[in-house]
């Protein structure tokens, strides 16, 4: 039995349990991203300009748009997306915001790549989703095939062609399009607030159209900052490494990349003016850009660098 369904139970067949196990194994077959709130703010002028003139190529139900202002979102994507998110918590306007928001950002990055150079191979990103679609089902007969496919869309509201030929087939374009930046332009340090802020403004109109249409608030103000609270690891010279689910006696001894692995999150931030009188073991509280990462960056944990605010708190 092939490894991607070698634990799948040929008879009743966990379907939610197997397509979350083909999900890790297929979809994110790459350096995994933690998921974030896309919120737009101001981009700067250099990116404006230079972003403002370029030809995105975006797909749209098996066609390529190459005009930035004939882009069109995918209206099926975003269906299914909301109705995969719905599994885990109830519809909400803040839902509803966050999944478009996620198709605003990875649009936005493989509109950035296509104006860096990155050429799509749309006949190998079919090729590949297609062969993930047949190892997926090689070894079942067509009784257990017809009821995972019946499980399938009682579960998750649509069916597997749905979820290979849709949601992978968009997942790996965005592989290929961040692969090819990370080759090509690993010192950018053009951050995804900026790219996502300049693609928002130049397709405002669509944007808004599809907001009316499928009923969906503007939450920007509501998520435009993000907080985590932790304790400083590491503080010198204007990058603060904060750490979670560790205490200063915890890490006493260890290195740096050991203090990473231990925590349960951790991230950098970057700020040399707001940074002042942050020393190690302090716990505090940081507001900043969660889009504030350089969009090549392939350090891990991620690099913040728009920083609002800090305040210290007493553990």
């Amino acid at each position: 039995m092939n490894k991607v369904k070698k634990s799948l139970d040929a008879a009743a067949g966990d379907v939610f349990n197997d397509k979350e196990e083909l999900k890790q194994r297929v979809l994110y077959d790459r350096r995994k991203r933690k998921r974030r709130n896309p919120l737009p703010l101001v981009a700067s002028a250099i990116v404006l300009a230079a972003i403002a003139f370029i030809t995105f190529n975006v797909l749209q139900n098996g066609s390529t748009s190459t005009n930035g202002s004939a882009y069109k979102i995918d209206e099926t994507l975003y269906d299914l997306m909301l109705k995969s998110e719905r599994l885990d918590q109830e519809e909400s306007d803040e839902l509803r915001y966050r999944v478009f928001q996620s198709i605003l950002e990875i649009d936005s990055v493989m509109g950035y790549a296509a104006s860096q150079g990155y050429k799509e191979d749309l006949e190998e990103i079919n090729t590949i989703v297609n062969e993930q679609q047949q190892t997926f089902f090689d070894d079942f007969t067509e009784e257990q095939a017809k009821k995972i496919e019946v499980t399938q869309m009682e579960k998750f509201g649509y069916n597997y062609d749905q979820y290979f030929k849709i949601i992978l087939t968009y997942t790996q374009r965005h592989t290929n399009a961040m692969n090819w930046l990370e080759r090509n332009k690993s010192k950018d340090k053009t951050t995804q607030r900026q790219i996502l802020d300049a693609f928002q403004k130049e397709h405002q109109q669509v944007i808004t159209a599809f907001m009316e249409k499928k009923s969906i608030p503007d939450l920007t103000e509501k998520f435009r900052t993000q907080k985590l609270d932790g304790v400083v690891a590491s503080a010198d010279q204007g990058q603060v490494l904060l750490v979670l689910g560790l205490e200063p006696k915890d890490y006493e001894g260890l290195s740096t990349d050991e203090i990473i692995e231990a925590a349960y999150e951790s991230a950098w931030f970057d700020s040399s003016e707001s940074f002042d009188g942050i020393q190690p073991d302090m716990h505090i509280e940081i507001t900043f850009d969660p889009l504030s990462y350089a969009i090549t960056q392939q350090e891990r944990p991620t690099r913040f660098h728009d920083i609002i605010k800090w305040n210290e708190y007493e553990k």
